[in-house]
């Protein structure tokens, strides 16, 4: 029973492994495990720094990286014209950055102008 209670403790340290399949070293599993958890880390960062009518100008996307951390970025979303025509901006600014699903840590945070 001893080294049943073993694993099972090993086990859960391990966590849950992203997408390049390694596992967090928290005994919790990621800080981040999911993308609303991901939203509201963004959502709150950008908050501190950008005025709400300027947030509302944008779209916040959140998706997974290659390395199985999570993305944030705010763009400009696409519009329609009364004529039916979309108008769609590439640039246009909005912060952008990498929130580490194991630690929870913010890196790249930039604002683009």
């Amino acid at each position: 029973m001893k080294i049943l209670s073993a694993l099972v403790i090993v086990a859960m340290s391990l966590g849950t492994a992203p997408a390049q399949g390694k596992a967090c070293p928290s005994f919790f599993g990621p800080a981040v495990p999911d993308a609303a958890t991901a939203r509201a880390i963004a959502t709150a960062v950008i908050r501190s720094h950008q005025r709400p009518n300027k947030t509302r100008s944008y779209a916040l996307k959140v998706g997974r990286n290659v390395s199985g951390n999570w993305e944030a970025f705010q763009f400009v979303p696409p519009r329609t014209l009364p004529n039916g025509d979309t108008v769609v901006t590439e640039g246009g600014g909005g912060f952008q950055m990498v929130i580490d699903r194991c630690s929870g840590a913010i890196s790249g945070l930039i604002l683009q102008k």
